[in-house]
């Protein structure tokens, strides 16, 4: 049976939902919600707290005061140990239930954000008539030759535009109908479309001293045993150090115009695309570019 028709018909009050799960994340957390609030002011958010240190609720009511009763809902779960199915199907309840209530639902990881090329946010989505869209994944690199400190009240391409597009960070995070979606969120079980007009930029490396900060957090992870038998994720703990070479890397690449590189990596996108043994959608997911910038 198709999960969506045990869900009644979608009576929508409300534009935009933002659904995430985090663990220790305050500066993402913040950037997250500035970002969104900037694109739709009514946006909505629902966030899981997987037993942080410090509450998502103390971050709120620090960061977030001024925003009404309701606008910031947490759910705080206990402290077990960390799972990408499990979190992948705590985000498809969370954002399945959301789409009963919103005429757009984003569901990504807290340092992905969806940005437009052109329009508004919440327009460019209602405009494309697919229920699940993935915009194309953009991985962004500070370059300090010309790019100083993240700044989380300005907007993103205003000072970050170097990086490289990757198919496994174009996920299908925009629903307009109930969905499920695989560990990482690189998965769905419904088929959906790649949208060019939108952009869902990978802050991981945005800023260098955060990226730091994050790789000394990450390796104090508790897998689960699903998670360590699988295989999933646990490079966090020894890759890290070697990403963080990609600061090194861009100050020395040669880029290309992404509206140069975007025809391409769409059309190997689509070509890839595929229905997996499990049932699930994706292209190729280990698909990227070479480095390119934004104008």
């Amino acid at each position: 049976m198709d999960f969506r028709a045990l869900w009644p018909a979608r009576e929508t009050v409300r534009r935009l939902a933002c659904v995430t799960m985090v663990r220790d994340e305050d500066y993402f957390i913040e950037m997250y919600i500035k970002h969104y609030l900037m694109n739709c002011p009514d946006a909505d958010f629902y966030i899981i707290d997987h037993a942080s240190t410090r509450p998502v609720s103390s971050v709120i009511r620090e960061k977030f005061h001024d925003l009404a009763e309701g606008r910031v809902n947490v759910i705080r779960i206990p402290d077990i140990p960390f799972d990408d199915d499990f979190k992948s199907m705590a985000l498809s309840s969370v954002g399945s239930m959301a789409c009963a209530a919103y005429d757009i639902v984003i569901v990504s990881d807290v340092d992905e954000l969806v940005v437009p090329l052109k329009g508004d946010l919440v327009g460019t989505c209602l405009a494309l008539s697919a229920d699940v869209i993935a915009p194309l994944g953009f991985e962004v690199i500070q370059n300090s030759v010309f790019e100083d400190q993240y700044d989380v009240d300005a907007p993103v391409f205003s000072q970050r535009k170097y990086g490289y597009f990757k198919s496994s960070q174009t996920k299908p995070v925009i629903w307009k109908a109930a969905s499920i979606v695989a560990a990482g969120i690189h998965k769905c079980m419904y088929d959906y479309v790649f949208s060019s007009d939108l952009i869902t930029v990978h802050m991981r490396f945005a800023d260098r001293e955060q990226a730091r900060y994050r790789v000394s957090h990450r390796r104090q992870v508790t897998f689960s045993k699903n998670q360590i038998s699988r295989k999933y994720g646990v490079y966090w703990s020894v890759a890290e150090d070697v990403r963080l070479r990609f600061f090194e890397h861009i100050t020395k690449a040669d880029f290309s115009r992404a509206s140069d590189i975007i025809p391409e990596f769409m059309e190997q996108l689509s070509k890839t695309k595929h229905r997996n043994a499990h049932g699930y959608f994706s292209p190729d997911l280990h698909l990227k570019t070479k480095y390119c910038y934004f104008d």
